[in-house]
């Protein structure tokens, strides 16, 4: 794994401001996001780095830091499942619209590394 994608697992699962469970937290379920079979979904707004895909925070768009607000923007669909404890998958559809095909592979690496090691398993595919 590479250290990009590395750093942005630490981003998804840490608890601090700017990361993704905190964000989650304060998100509804369904709504927007829908539903990924029974499962309801959340959205998780991030902003990241275009040329690297390395993940800068997670915040809905119009609460980012102002330092950040340049960045490209883009989110994960999360489908949660409780089972003696939640969990967590991305599912389709994966960001699109990044242009610089590093910060895309990387971002890509990232879903199926946080997939395999820290979501449930798809039971739709």
């Amino acid at each position: 794994m590479n250290e990009v994608v590395e750093r942005n697992i630490e981003r998804m699962l840490g608890n601090q401001k700017g990361d993704m469970i905190p964000l989650l937290l304060s998100e509804s379920m369904g709504g927007n996001a829908d539903y990924y079979g029974k499962y309801p979904c959340q959205a998780a707004n991030f902003c990241y780095e275009p040329d690297t895909g390395k993940i800068m925070y997670f915040e809905n768009p119009q609460s980012l830091p102002i330092e950040l607000r340049g960045f490209p923007k883009n989110f994960f669909r999360l489908a949660f499942l409780w089972q003696n404890e939640s969990k967590y998958r991305i599912v389709k559809p994966f960001p699109e619209n990044i242009h610089e095909e590093v910060a895309q592979d990387n971002i890509l690496k990232t879903i199926g590394v946080y997939n395999h090691r820290h979501g449930f398993a798809n039971p739709l595919e």
